[in-house]
């Protein structure tokens, strides 16, 4: 069985998840910036979810987010369903939108990592040789400025989504600062983002040297059924902790794995017919499906 998800409350995190054969079914046309947007602003609402970055590109998404309840599983089950149901009916399709396998998610221990990864999100573009700079991309990229008082909002898109379903006809939401910059204004916040990315784009101007950007025009022009010539990195690790701090990165790898030890053996007795197993802390799917008991933290 894959390994259950600690879901802790306020915890910070990077999720990434990729488009099956990363096919370009998230290309960044109209219709799929508009759902993305209406479907994220309902799901931040309904799950107690802080959006701190997020980027789409043409074949994967990666967001920064800050769970302040502990259902960032439930979140990112409903929200990857609807994006896969709304762009496969615009797409004309029935086969499996995303990549086999569950999201990665990378929890992030202390501010800088959780900065790091901020920047990592916003320069995604940039990275891949797609733009120049980061607000040239023409899909969904949050930017420093977007701090400042920025509100997302959109209509609800005309395909797919009931005009008599229970999402109404707007959504809007903010980003959040993340946690751990409370000794910093907004401003002093954006600009060390800004300062930060400017020195991102500047490396990967030095790296790409006479080479060109493919450029937004050329992005939208590409069909949504292809995919890049380059070839994908197979048999590699799948990290599950981002954090400098060597101390506090082996203290987390720790009680990730007392966590999963502790649901493992809760499971056998449930399993066995010991309906009153108490489940450790951070557990959610069984919480959610059998409304077992679990532990306030991690106590033995």
């Amino acid at each position: 069985m894959t390994p259950p998800r600690h879901n802790v409350e306020g915890a910070t995190w990077l999720v990434t998840r990729r488009c099956s054969e990363r096919r370009f079914f998230l290309r960044p046309d109209g219709f799929v910036a508009r759902a993305i947007l209406f479907i994220l602003g309902h799901a931040l609402a309904w799950f107690s979810i802080k959006l701190n970055a997020a980027v789409v590109l043409s074949n994967h998404w990666h967001l920064v987010i800050t769970d302040l309840k502990g259902k960032k599983s439930q979140f990112f089950r409903l929200v990857h369903m609807m994006i896969a149901r709304s762009v496969n009916t615009l797409r004309g399709r029935f086969e499996a939108f995303w990549a086999p396998g569950r999201p990665n998610m990378v929890r992030l221990m202390t501010p800088d990592d959780i900065l790091d990864k901020m920047v990592y999100v916003m320069l995604n573009p940039v990275r891949a040789n797609l733009v120049e700079h980061v607000d040239d991309w023409p899909g969904l990229v949050t930017l420093p400025e977007h701090f400042l008082d920025h509100e997302f909002s959109t209509k609800r898109p005309n395909r797919f989504f009931d005009k008599r379903g229970p999402l109404g006809s707007m959504t809007r939401f903010r980003l959040t600062r993340p946690p751990g910059f409370d000794h910093l204004s907004d401003q002093e916040f954006v600009q060390l983002l800004r300062d930060r990315i400017a020195e991102g784009e500047a490396k990967a101007r030095q790296e790409r040297g006479n080479k060109k950007v493919l450029g937004a025009v050329k992005v939208l022009c590409q069909h949504w059924n292809s995919k890049p010539k380059t070839r994908a990195p197979r048999f590699q690790r799948v990290p599950e902790i981002a954090c400098r701090d060597r101390e506090l990165r082996i203290a987390a790898i720790e009680d990730l794995l007392y966590f999963r030890t502790k649901y493992r053996a809760a499971l056998g007795r449930f399993c066995g017919g010991a309906r009153n197993t108490v489940f450790p802390y951070g557990t959610l799917n069984m919480r959610r499906r059998f409304r077992v008991r679990c532990r306030p933290n991690r106590s033995p």
